[in-house]
């Protein structure tokens, strides 16, 4: 029978720490276990077209503009199935998984999207932006988080 597993996962669009907790529920004990970092993501303009292309009408001679990829939310996406991807993986290799999602809420929101319905039900969600923070300081906010639920 394997460990019963408890992760982290701290993260924003850009970077992601993903940690092993062996601690206790108000005294977490944070062990990185590995690093994501998003590719560059230049400004659109170095992306793609400046501005959007044009399509004619079906019926008459009217043009109407096309909408213009938003690149950086593609971006986004693709880094949040990345760590989606990683979490399945652990998932799998854990019996009874804990996992904690500390991010700000836009990415949360990616990220939640991204995520199995499984996991996502079985995870605990935190909207905050921790990444900057040194892991000590990620394990107090932790800790008051957990102990505000009760």
């Amino acid at each position: 029978m394997m460990r019963k597993g408890k992760t982290i996962l701290v993260c924003d669009s850009r970077k992601a720490l993903l940690f092993d907790d062996f601690g206790s529920l108000l005294r977490p004990r944070l062990q990185l276990r590995s690093v994501f970092q998003a590719p560059d993501n230049p400004p659109t303009g170095q992306q793609g077209a400046d501005r959007p292309g044009r399509t004619f009408q079906s019926v008459g001679r009217q043009r109407s503009a096309m909408e213009q990829t938003d690149w950086h939310r593609l971006a986004k996406e693709r880094f949040a199935d990345e760590i989606a991807a990683a979490l399945v993986e652990i998932n799998a290799a854990h019996w009874a998984h804990q996992l904690t999602i500390v991010s700000p809420p836009a990415f949360l929101a990616f990220l939640r999207e991204a995520l199995p319905v499984q996991i996502r039900l079985q995870s605990r969600s935190i909207a905050k932006d921790l990444i900057g923070l040194r892991v000590e300081e990620i394990a107090r906010h932790l800790a008051a988080a957990r102990s505000a639920v009760g």
